[in-house]
């Protein structure tokens, strides 16, 4: 009887043990691939400060949508900094975002918590393109990007339409093309099916004057 216990509560915190594991594992890769679930938020580090992006890294932009880039700047104390400038660099061709007045950059600073908007700016262009984020405060600087995705090309009403009209055009004249090529007969009827008369345009002959 102690040995069968032992053996169920060996087994129990084994299984235990493994369900534990698995959570884990799962909790890390939900940390990776969004950084602000939990509260997680990763924090990139190229210069004194660091700068985590808290909304519109790695998003899919559509059309009629804007993109607002959030980010948060902290110091090497992991200190949020206030009044801290923070630029953002769109592409100055191809994909990419317009901020106020159309303009591929801008500049704007940190809140109390350490923390800077984009504004929500237009998207230009399909495809994807990154955004440079650099903060500055008394000297010190840090920077990192922001990457995302525009589809804003999509088959306009017109053009479905245009496509739908030749479609059925076409299937039109393919149904009238094999309504006339049957010969009509009536049941019962003795007399030979009407054919349609077929007219033969000869050219003349222009011989030489008699």
């Amino acid at each position: 009887m102690g040995c069968k216990l032992q053996h169920n509560v060996s087994f129990w915190l084994i299984t235990l043990g493994g369900r534990r594991i698995v959570a884990g594992i799962l909790l890390v890769i939900l940390g990776l691939f969004q950084p602000g679930w939990m509260g997680l938020t990763v924090f990139a580090q190229a210069g004194p400060l660091r700068i985590a992006v808290l909304e519109g890294n790695n998003r899919v932009v559509k059309k009629d949508k804007d993109l607002r880039l959030v980010v948060e700047v902290r110091n090497d104390s992991k200190v949020p900094v206030a009044g801290a400038e923070v630029t953002f660099i769109a592409p100055e061709s191809g994909p990419g975002i317009l901020f106020t007045e159309n303009a591929s950059r801008l500049t704007v600073k940190t809140d109390s918590f350490g923390r800077a908007t984009s504004g929500f700016a237009r998207s230009v262009g399909d495809g994807p393109f990154q955004v440079t984020i650099v903060a500055s405060y008394k000297g010190e600087t840090g920077s990192t990007k922001a990457q995302a995705v525009n589809q804003t090309s999509t088959a306009s009403t017109s053009d479905v339409k245009k496509k739908s009209d030749l479609w059925k055009w076409i299937l039109i004249g393919a149904g009238a093309g094999a309504a006339a090529g049957v010969i009509v007969t009536k049941s019962g009827d003795s007399e030979p099916a009407q054919t349609t008369p077929t007219i033969t345009v000869t050219p003349p002959v222009i011989g030489p004057p008699q």
